[in-house]
């Protein structure tokens, strides 16, 4: 990315991450985009835990999971796919 774009992305994820500490009506989808922007910036680690913090409050969409999915494959963590019973909605 250009320096530029890196800048913008930082600055959209110091609003987001606003938005998330002031509501949590919009918090799944607000951890999804920080995720996807940490993705993007090559933050692999703190976009980890932004996908986790969106399945966590709706487990329900599949793309949050697709997402973590995809990204453990990057980070060489495809030993961490492994669904948790019905009742715990977690990758381990």
């Amino acid at each position: 990315l250009s320096l530029q774009r890196r800048w913008l992305t930082s600055e959209a994820i110091k609003q987001y991450e606003k938005l998330i500490a002031e509501s949590d009506n919009f918090s799944k989808l607000s951890h999804y985009n920080v995720g996807a922007l940490y993705e993007l910036l090559g933050n692999l680690d703190d976009a980890e835990i932004h996908y986790n913090q969106s399945i966590a409050r709706d487990p329900s969409i599949p793309v949050f999971w697709a997402n973590l999915i995809k990204l453990l494959i990057k980070k060489n963590k495809i030993d961490q796919i492994k669904f948790s019973p019905q009742d715990d909605n977690s990758i381990r």
